[in-house]
C-alpha cells in the first residue's frame, strides 16, 4: 500500500465514498464532495508520509494524481508524519467574497480573503492592499448605496483565476462622487477578474459602466448596463 491513511477535513460535512485509485497506485482513494457554505475556503487532504523504504517518487505521483483529479489549485505542507494537501476551490472563494463583502456588508472579511500584497484595478484607479480597497472602493460604495445587493450571473474559473459577471441592484441614498443622494433605484452590471494565491486575493480588476452610472444618477438616460431595476 502506498497510502497508510487518507482523511479529508474542511468546512461543512464532507460526504465521501471509497473507490479504487487508477494508475500506478495500489491503494484506495476517497472521492469526496463538501457542501457549499459561506465559510468554505480550503479542503484538506492528509496523506501519511511513507516509511523510509518506500520510494519518494511514488508519493509524488500520488499527490500529482489527486491534483489532476481535483482540477483545482493546491498547496502542499509537510508537518510531522503527514503531507497535507490543501485543495483550493477558487469559485467558492469568489462567491464567499461577494456574499460576505457586498451582500452581508461585513468588512472584517476583507483582510481575511485579501492578501496584504494585493494589487488591483478599479474604475477609480489602482488599489494596493486591503486597507486601500476598504477606504477607496468598499466604504464609498456602501455609503452611497447602503442597500446594494449583488447577484452572480456567471462564474468561470481556471487555475488560480476566476472571472465573474455580476449584477448589482441598489438605491442611491448617500453621496456618490459629486452627486448628492437622489433616492433613485438603479441596476448595473459588470465583470470582476480575481487571482488567488494560497487562498487569498492577490490581484484583480473590476470593470463596469461608471460613466453610465454617473449619467443615470444625474438625470441622464438609461443604458444597456445601467437602468432602473427590471
Amino acid at each position: 500500500m502506498l497510502v497508510e491513511k487518507i482523511s479529508l477535513s474542511g468546512a461543512g460535512q464532507p460526504q465521501c465514498t471509497e473507490r479504487a485509485a487508477r494508475g500506478p497506485f495500489e491503494s484506495a482513494a476517497l472521492s469526496c464532495t463538501t457542501p457549499t457554505t459561506n465559510t468554505t475556503r480550503l479542503m484538506n487532504l492528509r496523506i501519511r508520509k511513507p516509511s523510509a523504504e518506500r520510494k519518494p517518487l511514488a508519493t509524488r505521483k500520488l499527490l500529482q494524481y489527486f491534483l489532476f483529479q481535483s482540477r483545482s489549485p493546491a498547496l502542499l505542507r509537510i508537518s510531522g508524519r503527514y503531507l497535507t494537501l490543501f485543495v483550493v476551490n477558487t469559485k467558492e472563494l469568489a462567491r464567499q467574497w461577494f456574499d460576505s463583502v457586498w451582500n452581508r456588508k461585513d468588512p472584517s472579511v476583507i483582510p481575511q480573503l485579501m492578501d496584504p500584497a494585493l494589487v488591483g484595478v478599479s474604475e477609480g484607479g489602482e488599489i494596493r492592499g486591503p486597507d486601500a480597497f476598504k477606504s477607496l472602493v468598499y466604504e464609498p460604495m456602501v455609503r452611497a448605496f447602503p442597500d446594494v445587493s449583488v447577484s452572480l450571473d456567471r462564474i468561470i474559473g481556471e487555475g488560480n483565476e476566476v472571472a465573474i459577471r455580476w449584477t448589482a441592484v441598489a438605491t442611491h441614498k448617500g453621496p456618490f462622487l459629486d452627486i448628492a443622494p437622489t433616492g433613485k433605484k438603479v441596476q448595473f452590471s459588470g465583470i470582476t477578474w480575481i487571482e488567488f494565491k494560497q487562498g487569498r486575493i492577490i490581484s484583480g480588476a473590476d470593470s463596469y459602466n461608471l460613466h453610465g452610472l454617473i449619467a443615470y444618477l444625474s438625470g441622464g438616460p438609461e443604458s444597456a448596463s445601467v437602468h432602473a431595476p427590471w
